[in-house]
């Protein structure tokens, strides 16, 4: 739904004229164009967060042991406040009221200073995912071929990683331009295309096939102290059930 929002706000500023050198548009259009990508800049930023924060909680959900929820809280909690600043950083770039001009707006922030940090906040998020994969798939006792390839699918989050440094780069060349309706075509088009990626990875674990394959993997990855404690208990109601019964102990067995 955000994403499809996103595009809906990129396509209002492209008909009102982004893409198209300011000597082509009057005053309305160029106002209207930056209003809708100030939407859709608000949108996306959105959008990303919570496809990380989709895959932090399916990871969460991979793994019992207490360090891996650790790091998954961890990670989950330095994506909330990244997406925090960076949002309240995107709504207000300028003073209110015209907190979306950028062009004529008064007491903007260093727009090559913000998105860096928003563009450097978001690769050091991904690249972190993609570690914590990696390090939670590479416990369980699958064949190595199976588990090469679990961690090559987990792997195409780099992608993301390659289109969101891409960005930034040329996000910041551009701004070397002060016509702000055609520089922003080129960082536009990658806006959708790093969406585009987030969302396809984020959505190839949840494949039915794919969940299948990790089934038998999944149980056995276990917390040896939760394993030690399970099987106290276990013996103690074997005691308790069977008595001094035999047959109740394999009964229960």
């Amino acid at each position: 739904l955000l994403c499809l929002t996103q595009s809906i706000s990129t396509s209002a500023a492209t008909s009102n004229g982004l893409g198209k050198p300011m000597g082509h548009l009057n005053d309305t259009q160029i106002q209207s164009a930056q209003k809708a990508q100030y939407a859709a800049t608000i949108l996306l930023i959105t959008c990303l967060a919570t496809t990380k924060m989709s895959i932090v909680f399916f990871v969460q959900g991979l793994s019992p042991i207490v360090s891996h929820r650790k790091w998954c809280h961890l990670l989950g909690g330095a994506t909330i406040i990244w997406f925090f600043v960076a949002l309240l950083t995107t709504v207000f770039q300028c003073a209110p009221p015209r907190t979306w001009d950028d062009l004529n707006g008064k007491r903007c922030v260093n727009l090559r200073a913000w998105w860096t940090f928003v563009a450097a906040g978001n690769i050091f998020t991904d690249l972190s995912i993609v570690t914590l994969q990696v390090y939670v798939l590479w416990g369980i006792q699958l064949q190595i071929s199976r588990k090469i390839l679990l961690l090559a699918i987990f792997s195409t989050r780099l992608t993301v990683v390659g289109a969101a440094i891409t960005q930034l780069v040329l996000y910041i060349t551009s701004l070397g331009s002060l016509d702000v309706t055609f520089r922003a075509w080129l960082p536009v088009v990658l806006n959708g295309t790093v969406q585009f990626l987030r969302i396809t990875t984020s959505c190839i674990p949840h494949i039915k096939r794919f969940l299948d394959s990790l089934e038998s993997g999944m149980i056995r990855v276990e917390d040896p102290t939760e394993e030690a404690t399970e099987a106290a208990t276990d013996d103690r109601e074997l005691k308790t059930i069977g008595g001094s019964n035999p047959t109740g102990v394999r009964s229960y067995k």
